[in-house]
């Protein structure tokens, strides 16, 4: 164990936030929750722009992090190939690698072969341990030390914006929204689109109101929307995300597509069996998702099947249980028709989950620093004036960056240019300078 120093560190984010605009309000809250909450110096570097190493090379670095919405470029190796090799010359800075992958069951080594080559130090995956010796065979273990993360955590920015009716006086009993997860995710994936289907036939012809779309007829919400579906819901049901097949280099996809072209009408079953039939559940990647912790911000009850759920959620405290096989339907829906006891799990799991902060992004960013960024033997570097003229240089590029990515993204980004031009007047000469030694 390391010395613990109280001296500010200098973190690097490295992202890649350009062509997928506006975020998710939940990647953009995993993503922020760094410059949020660390009681370091960060510094976002945004490489859908490049990287500006003219001026990260004046710059001392403890941390460098790789972002969610970075690694999360491996759905499409080529792309993140192009815009990860630009991050190479990290190999040859001495500091501390953190990544954050998601998605681990499709291309995982594309990353793997990444971060082994920039020499990264921990990892924070959605993984079990049980699962770390297939889904990073290649990675160099004695090299990095891995950590298991939740997806996702409660977004305290989200928790005043809400004034939320009892359960009782809602407009919905059961909501639901899935999109159609793709075959090659196997069964596991598929089960988000099953209780869709069988729950909500079963419910509506019980008498209740329902709201539960799902392929093809889904239609997706997002941000505030979904919070305000939430919050006029007395229930919703949920899966744990993930996957249970491992397509390291997206060859099952592959095949997985190439059949349903041939044969558009197949099952999920017959695709299975013609395109990997030894590969289902090859891994057990469930976990939970930022949408339960949405639903305790907006006191919705869930109605979750059977799953662990990372042991944060608990059955019949924090959730209505639904067995696997559906063969409890009667005593769920008993139980949801009982105002009292949907108060209670409601209201215990608001208290649990959300009030103790357990399970926030400050206190995630608070245990990575306590556990991987604090304990060190290497002092932090103090910035000299110059380093502190980088510091607030980088800082300024990722403002300007992030608002133009925006413009960009709603194809206003025309309009941008002319107004940094005349920002505060600054003569055109020494924007230009400048413009150089900010974009890679």
């Amino acid at each position: 164990m390391g010395v613990t120093t109280s001296l500010k560190k200098t973190i690097v984010v490295f992202f890649h936030g350009r062509h997928w605009l506006p975020l998710r309000a939940t990647n953009e809250a995993h993503l922020k929750c760094w410059g949020r909450y660390s009681k370091h110096r960060v510094v976002y570097i945004n490489v859908g722009f490049g990287v500006p190493w003219n001026l990260l090379r004046h710059l001392p670095i403890d941390v460098a992090i790789f972002d969610t919405i970075f690694l999360s470029m491996h759905w499409s190796p080529e792309y993140f190939l192009k815009h990860a090799e630009p991050c190479l010359p990290l190999k040859d800075v001495r500091c501390i690698k953190i990544a954050v992958p998601q998605d681990e069951f499709i291309n995982i080594d594309y990353v793997v072969e990444f971060l082994n080559t920039i020499g990264v130090t921990h990892i924070l995956t959605c993984s079990d341990r049980n699962d770390w010796p297939v889904i990073y065979q290649n990675l160099d273990r004695n090299k990095v030390c891995l950590h298991t993360v939740l997806t996702g955590y409660v977004d305290e920015t989200q928790l005043k914006r809400w004034n939320h009716l009892p359960p009782s006086r809602r407009e919905t009993d059961i909501g639901y929204r899935a999109w159609d997860n793709p075959y090659w995710l196997g069964q596991h994936g598929r089960r988000k689109v099953e209780i869709g289907r069988a729950v909500g036939s079963a419910a509506r012809s019980r008498g209740f109101r329902v709201d539960v779309t799902y392929p093809p007829t889904v239609s997706f919400l997002q941000g505030a929307k979904w919070l305000r579906f939430l919050a006029g819901c007395r229930a919703v049901l949920g899966v744990e995300g993930g996957a249970s097949v491992l397509d390291k280099d997206g060859s099952i996809k592959q095949r997985v597509e190439g059949y349903l072209a041939e044969h558009p009408n197949a099952s999920f079953e017959e695709t299975r069996d013609q395109c990997f039939p030894d590969e289902d559940h090859a891994i057990n990647l469930a976990c939970l998702s930022p949408r339960h912790f949405e639903a305790c911000i907006t006191r919705t009850c869930q109605i979750l099947l059977e799953g662990s759920y990372n042991g944060v959620f608990q059955p019949w405290r924090h959730y209505i249980p639904l067995k696997n096989d559906y063969s409890n339907l009667d005593e769920v829906f008993k139980a949801l028709a009982d105002d009292s006891l949907v108060d209670r799990i409601t209201e215990q799991a608001y208290e649990d989950i959300i009030s103790s902060g357990k399970w926030s992004y400050r206190k995630f960013v608070k245990d990575v620093e306590e556990t991987i960024i604090d304990p060190t033997e290497r002092v932090p570097s103090f910035l000299s004036l110059s380093g502190w003229v980088v510091y607030a240089l980088l800082r300024l590029r990722g403002r300007m960056l992030w608002t133009y990515a925006h413009f960009e993204a709603s194809r206003s980004g025309k309009s941008f240019l002319p107004i940094v031009r005349q920002w505060y007047c600054v003569p055109r000469r020494v924007l230009s300078r400048v413009k150089r030694m900010m974009v890679a």
